[in-house]
């Protein structure tokens, strides 16, 4: 019976090290707490390294904390195995190979996630009738799989594959053909423009399209800067800052070649003749090329 005065998930004082007792010692959870309350939408948000995934592995049983408590609606599951609480607890991957079978169809795929916690008997575990329902969804998805219900899920490859190579780097073939990636390039022809790193700890040098302009003023003398009170040095006398000593002087190269190259990108992956909805993101790239050429 499910207990609605109580929350959905809670983990409670949990305890976790990874390689204790070695050099590479990490205490990743310390008296950790954490709850969702039923019909909450909890999004969890940290850099690599922080627990997220750890946290859905002790949730789902793939790790054991060394102490503290993990209940499923006020239930006490921190010793119930993983295949057991795969009964209450569904989990999408983010590498869809480790949550599918790969010797099967992506049809007998779906059809084993649609009859999970169902009784099985000795009927057949495939339901054709429910083919084209299945076809419909995955359309929707837009990356071409309502046509290949037949085909081994292990045949295939991931996006994380295709744009996230572990031995060598993305290829733009690879990028481009990455669901959603057309419109996602162009996305970043603006956000590029905005700056978004910081050298150092505490002064922000990267202010993007803006400080682009004001470094190549400075080193063309046009403007005067500021360097220990005296405003009349400039760009050949100035130590610090925007001088030729500081590191920061690299930027407008830095500049102009990711926002060119980016626009080359886009218009590579629209083609010389693009497509009804792709002509909108290349006439982008290409006035952005051409502003960044003047």
């Amino acid at each position: 019976m499910v207990n609605t005065a109580s929350p959905l998930v809670e983990l409670k004082n949990i305890d976790l090290t990874f390689n204790p007792g070695t050099v590479n010692e990490t205490c990743l959870f310390r008296d950790f707490n954490f709850r969702v309350d039923r019909g909450e939408f909890v999004s969890v948000v940290g850099s690599n390294g922080s627990g997220k995934t750890s946290m859905l592995n002790l949730i789902c049983g793939t790790l054991n904390p060394e102490s503290g408590h993990i209940l499923l609606d006020g239930k006490d599951i921190t010793k119930m195995p993983e295949f057991k609480r795969s009964q209450r607890i569904g989990r999408v991957f983010q590498n869809p190979a480790k949550g599918t079978c790969p010797d099967l169809t992506i049809l007998e795929n779906l059809s084993l996630a649609d009859n999970k916690g169902k009784a099985y008997g000795l009927s057949r575990g495939v339901n054709q009738t429910k083919k084209e329902e299945y076809r419909t969804l995955l359309s929707q998805l837009h990356m071409g799989l309502e046509d290949k219900l037949d085909v081994a899920v292990g045949s295939l490859s991931s996006c994380i594959e295709e744009i996230d190579p572990q031995t060598s780097y993305v290829t733009e073939k690879q990028a481009g053909e990455a669901p959603g990636a057309f419109d996602n390039f162009v996305s970043a022809l603006t956000n590029g423009l905005v700056g978004d790193f910081k050298f150092g700890d505490d002064y922000p040098y990267d202010f993007g399209y803006p400080s682009f302009y004001i470094q190549r003023d400075v080193m063309g003398q046009d403007m005067v800067i500021d360097d220990d009170g005296d405003w009349y040095q400039t760009w050949y006398t100035s130590g610090t800052a925007l001088g030729p000593r500081y590191l920061v002087c690299q930027l407008p190269m830095t500049y102009y070649y990711g926002w060119i190259k980016d626009c080359n990108s886009v218009i590579a992956m629209a083609g010389d003749d693009p497509a009804e909805e792709q002509r909108h993101g290349a006439g982008i790239a290409y006035a952005m090329r051409a502003l960044f050429y003047l």
